[in-house]
């Protein structure tokens, strides 16, 4: 059995942050409570009796936590960011430089993948100077973007890094990274779309804890409904033209004053309008009454 701890702190930051903070009204004080909370569900977590995957954000590439890790025999797959552990980072790149047999090329999903890694570099932390040997393995990955927003096409890059718990190999260094590492990222993909995309997720907007659970429950009804409108083939053709947001504010205008946009394309025509239809979706089906 795999426990992904991301996908449960990121499931439940939320609802501990502002129960915190309703009670201490200080944001820096509940932000480090949650932290807390979750580093001490970590050590407890020694009396489940079975196998743990942990897969971390970069804020738990940290000696303390790798330990836990370890001393439970849970494997891991942590981000390592560029101004994390230093001296891991400046033995990696001399490593690079003569292990050139620990390196992979591979086509993945239209994108070009180059894998580096180093297993066993050093790391010591804390006043007893404890030594941890940790596995890293750094991704850069290129790909063509054919629809940018502006301009012609062009090339893209990005890299990744991650600790490992499991000594990199060329046969598993795929499997760990795009399977195990990369899940975290389709949990946290949702929640960018509240954070950013108008929805104001990351804000507090009272510190009345059923006033917050209350605004949560309504965002996230709120969300589901604009994926309805934006994913169906009755309104395709608005999202074409006027794309998503825009898609949304004039659905929510028709919505306010209980009338259809006249304007919109609809599969069959202006006789189709007049009549009960089905709205067809990706994974499922739902029939607008007239």
């Amino acid at each position: 059995m795999a426990i992904d701890f991301e996908q449960i702190y990121t499931e439940h930051f939320a609802d501990v942050y502002k129960c915190v903070l309703s009670l201490s009204r200080n944001e820096s004080l509940a932000e480090e409570i949650t932290q807390e909370t979750f580093f001490k569900a970590m050590q407890n977590i020694k009396k489940f009796n079975g196998c743990v995957t942990v897969v971390l954000d970069g804020l738990y590439a940290s000696g303390p936590v790798i330990s836990i890790c370890k001393q439970y025999g849970w494997e891991y797959m942590i981000v390592l960011k560029r101004d994390c552990l230093k001296t891991v980072w400046q033995d990696f790149e001399g490593l690079r430089a003569i292990e050139p047999e620990n390196a992979l090329e591979q086509e993945w999903l239209g994108r070009n993948q180059e894998y580096q890694w180093s297993n066993g570099i050093e790391y010591t932390y804390g006043r007893n100077h404890k030594l941890l040997k940790l596995n890293v393995v750094t991704c850069r990955e290129t790909w063509f973007d054919e629809s940018p927003r502006k301009g012609k096409p062009r090339e893209m890059l990005a890299d990744y890094a991650w600790i490992s718990s499991e000594v990199v190999t060329c046969s598993n260094v795929a499997l760990r990274c795009n399977d195990i590492a990369r899940r975290r990222w389709k949990i946290e993909n949702l929640f960018r779309v509240e954070k950013h995309n108008g929805y104001s997720c990351s804000h507090c907007f009272s510190y009345d804890w059923n006033a917050m659970k209350g605004f949560h429950c309504l965002m996230k009804f709120g969300v589901f409904i604009n994926v309805l409108i934006t994913c169906s083939d009755l309104m395709a053709g608005h999202v074409g033209a006027n794309g998503i947001k825009g898609t949304i504010k004039k659905a929510w205008e028709c919505l306010l004053i209980g009338g259809f946009p006249q304007d919109a394309p609809v599969p069959g025509g202006s006789a189709a309008r007049n009549k009960g239809h089905r709205i067809r979706f990706r994974d499922f089906k739902l029939r607008r009454v007239a």
